[in-house]
């Protein structure tokens, strides 16, 4: 699913895995909840529909998964997608990577409790793109109910 209209393939196992409902995602510390060794290796769909005039999927998942459901937009499957095309795109448009040296312990880069919480997209990328170690400087949450 690209806007290029490219197809991309999806294994079921990593689609189950990667599901991000409340159920599956805790809400304030996106902190997986699913147990990954419980889904079966032959997890399927039982069902999967287009939602939003195409703008992402839903699938119920097979009775080994009590037909459980995940939604994913298609942002999200097209930030994801792990076909070596689209791989090899998002490959060359990435920033430059920075390597872990000793020159890092001089400047650690920094970032606050409530920039994590509040936009984990960036950071995520931000972690797995640049392999850059954040420090936390705040652990309160004023006004959270989490």
């Amino acid at each position: 699913m690209s806007k290029s209209s490219a197809l991309s393939l999806f294994h079921f196992i990593w689609l189950r895995d990667c599901c991000q409902c409340p159920a599956c995602r805790h809400p304030c510390s996106q902190e997986r909840l699913l147990d990954t060794s419980a889904v079966p290796l032959s997890v399927a769909a039982d069902k999967v529909a287009l939602v939003q005039d195409g703008g992402g999927l839903e699938i119920t998942w097979d009775k080994s998964q009590f037909g459980h459901k995940s939604v994913f937009t298609a942002e999200w499957l097209r930030e994801h997608c792990y076909s070596r095309k689209t791989h090899q795109h998002h490959q060359k448009s990435r920033d430059h990577k920075v390597l872990w040296d000793a020159k890092i312990l001089n400047n650690l880069p920094e970032i606050s409790y409530e920039e994590v919480m509040n936009e984990v997209p960036r950071i995520h990328l931000t972690y797995t793109n640049n392999l850059l170690c954040k420090r936390i400087l705040s652990a309160s949450r004023s006004g959270s109910t989490c």
